[in-house]
């Protein structure tokens, strides 16, 4: 059950019980109060009052029955029915979790098989990820005893539910046998924050497949490590395929840092230009004065909707132009409300 509604049930319950019962009892005084008086006022002949009579009399009306206070008896009263609503809320709580824990169980049950088939894992993987940590346990076991894509799956979202009990079974996984397992468990790792995931992730440079060698680097990225700038320069500088040094100099970009500035510029000098083209953020930011003819060849053999767009929002007047004209050649509409990128011309200066 969501905290935040669970709770606000409890104290909207308490507070109109508590409101209840304090204008019950004041209605209850205000009686009491009009009964005595119609007591004292009793038209009659007037006759004088035995002067012993009257503390009798006077105890009779600071007590009258129906008179309302912060009493201990009433404090007490407004304490148990607090007490009562809460150990009520508790108990439906742990019902509605039993049931709902019952139900998952399951869903969990009928899911796992469908990470093995390529037609039902996303599918089932996504069913998983929202259940959340009661399928933390069941997607561990799958880790550890089930073939190739099944542990990828499980690594994957495992990764998405980051639960903290899938830490070490994840690091485990890093020495898994397939590239494709250590992979998806060192980008979950990522997730945690964890350090020992870089290492794996760097080795993963190593491999044949280029989807692979992509992940690493946009995992690296997002892990905000240092240690990633080295070898992700070396991929940017030596890697046969354009998209994997599109990825590492995004992935530089994202880490930034003193580090991150020599192997971006290098590549803008190499004219490496499938790569500024698609990583524009990143190159816009260090660019200077003398860089535009790059970025206007970057931008006529490689450039997209998103290049454009980046163009023109980065404060350089031939960039912007070059943009404009761009989009007319390939049927663009420019849309002034469009977002802001952040890339500013040498920002990164």
């Amino acid at each position: 059950m969501n905290d935040f509604y669970y709770w606000f049930a409890i104290l909207f319950i308490l507070t109109i019980g508590t409101w209840a019962y304090i204008k019950d009892q004041k209605g209850k005084a205000a009686l009491g109060e009009h009964r005595k008086d119609d007591v004292f006022s009793t038209a009659g002949p007037k006759t004088e009052i035995d002067p012993e009579i009257k503390p009798v009399n006077a105890e009779r009306r600071s007590s009258a029955p129906g008179e309302f206070g912060w009493s201990p008896k009433v404090v007490t009263r407004v304490v148990l029915v607090w007490v009562a609503v809460i150990i009520a809320a508790f108990l439906c709580n742990f019902v509605w979790g039993l049931t709902i824990s019952f139900i998952h169980q399951d869903s969990i049950s009928r899911l796992i098989p469908g990470l093995e088939t390529a037609s039902t894992r996303t599918e089932s993987m996504n069913e998983l990820i929202r259940i959340g940590k009661e399928s933390v346990l069941p997607l561990i076991d799958v880790l550890a005893n089930n073939p190739i894509m099944s542990r990828t799956a499980a690594a994957q979202a495992l990764g998405e539910i980051k639960d903290v009990r899938a830490v070490e079974p994840l690091v485990y996984a890093l020495k898994d046998q397939d590239i494709s397992v250590r992979l998806a468990a060192a980008i979950a790792l990522v997730k945690f924050n964890d350090e020992r995931a870089i290492d794996p992730l760097i080795l993963a440079f190593q491999d044949n497949f280029d989807e692979n060698r992509m992940a690493a680097a946009e995992a690296l990225g997002h892990s905000g490590s240092t240690r990633a700038l080295s070898p992700l320069a070396v991929v940017l500088e030596n890697d046969a395929r354009p998209e994997v040094r599109s990825a590492a100099a995004l992935a530089i970009g994202t880490i930034g840092g003193e580090g991150a500035t020599q192997p971006l510029r290098a590549a803008l000098e190499r004219q490496d230009l499938f790569v500024i083209a698609k990583s524009p953020t990143v190159f816009i930011a260090i660019g200077s004065a003398g860089d535009e003819p790059i970025f206007l060849k970057a931008l006529a053999m490689y450039g997209d909707s998103h290049t454009a767009t980046t163009y023109l929002n980065c404060g350089n007047r031939a960039l912007i132009e070059a943009a404009e004209l761009w989009a007319k050649n390939h049927g663009f509409k420019i849309n002034p409300s469009y977002p802001k990128n952040s890339a500013t011309w040498g920002s990164g200066n």
